[in-house]
């Protein structure tokens, strides 16, 4: 059950300091209620042994006047502030009530088999050893972490488990400082790094049945111009052999990252794009152009997250891009023949 802040309380607040949903567990059978605050969300197993929820990340408290956490750019300004990535989360056995809390959590999910449950832990310290990708076998000891794979310059993402067989599909990205000649030179921590797009990733498999790791899809494996990005969409097959993934232009990857943001050149450059629109509020379309622009706008988002389907043969280890620019849709079927 959701437990929801207090009207008032929620009304009077504004911003970071809004209080945050609460979640209450009923024991149907003894009727007892055990309520947690601040939890983002939180999901069972399959056989109902597992409860597995997130909590808010801790709020950082304000330093005090003169540490480098208060100081700005400018007179007045805020230091931008960084997005969190990661967040608390707790692995409960409901019939003990024992939790195992983890810190620092990126992506998650247990499998539907209530064998195993998988995390990713991220942490931005270079010096940090902890990055990687973990399992936990749930019907044996739940205490002790195995870590498939790690990496202190590397991310793991779309952590998705197969209906039956326990495999499991994630993405491992890493990430590399490049030369001007495009040769990756030193790695970085990705929170550092955003100014350097990398195509760095692949696409892994590990069996929880044989309990081995492989590396399905490699970069090189990618047709030229394309790449693996980490925003994306996993999907097994009903026969568990054929994964489905999503591969992206790198041009359009570019277009779509966070640009830096431009500050008022003063010496009014008239060949500087980016201070000639800095904070202008025209909007300028020609009635040749396909769409307005507030359709544009509304199209962007989806545009962004625009992925391009392929499919990976497990038992032949065999790759294979389904779609591209030109047909760009596809409808996955669940027959394995077609």
């Amino acid at each position: 059950m959701v437990l929801l802040p207090d009207f008032l309380e929620l009304e009077k607040a504004a911003g970071k300091d809004k209080p945050k949903p609460g979640r209450a567990l009923l024991d149907t059978v003894s009727g007892n209620i055990m309520s947690v605050e601040k939890v983002k969300g939180f999901v069972f197993s399959d056989d109902s042994r597992w409860l597995v929820y997130r909590l808010f990340p801790e709020e950082e408290k304000p330093g005090k006047p003169g540490d480098k956490s208060e100081e700005t750019d400018k007179p007045g300004e805020k230091k931008a502030e960084k997005k969190t990535e990661t967040t608390p989360l707790v692995l409960r056995e409901l019939s003990s009530g024992k939790e195992i809390r983890l810190e620092k959590v990126g992506d998650s999910a247990l499998d539907p088999a209530s064998r195993y449950f998988a995390y990713s832990l991220y942490d931005p310290d270079p010096a940090s050893q902890n990055n990687g990708i973990y399992i936990r076998e749930l019907q044996k000891n739940a205490d002790m972490a195995k870590k498939i794979q790690g990496s202190p310059n590397a991310k793991y993402s779309n952590i998705t488990w197969s209906k039956t067989r326990s495999r499991l599909a994630f993405i491992f990205h890493e990430n590399y400082r490049k030369d001007e000649a495009g040769n990756p030179t030193q790695s970085l921590p990705p929170t550092e790094n955003k100014e350097y797009p990398t195509y760095l990733s692949s696409l892994m498999v590990w069996d929880g049945l044989k309990g081995t790791l492989r590396t399905a899809v490699s970069r090189n494996r990618f047709p030229q111009g394309w790449m693996l990005p980490s925003d994306n969409k996993l999907t097994w097959t009903k026969d568990e052999n054929r994964l489905f993934v999503g591969l992206k232009p790198m041009a359009e990857y570019q277009w779509t990252l966070p640009q830096p943001a431009h500050k008022e050149d003063k010496n009014n450059d008239p060949y500087d794009i980016n201070g000639l629109l800095y904070k202008r509020g025209v909007e300028v379309w020609h009635w040749n152009d396909p769409l307005i622009n507030s359709h544009q706008k509304k199209r962007w988002e989806r545009f962004r997250k625009q992925i391009y389907l392929s499919v990976y043969h497990f038992q032949d280890d065999w790759f294979v891009p389904l779609t591209d620019k030109e047909v760009p849709e596809l409808r996955i079927s669940e027959n394995p023949e077609y």
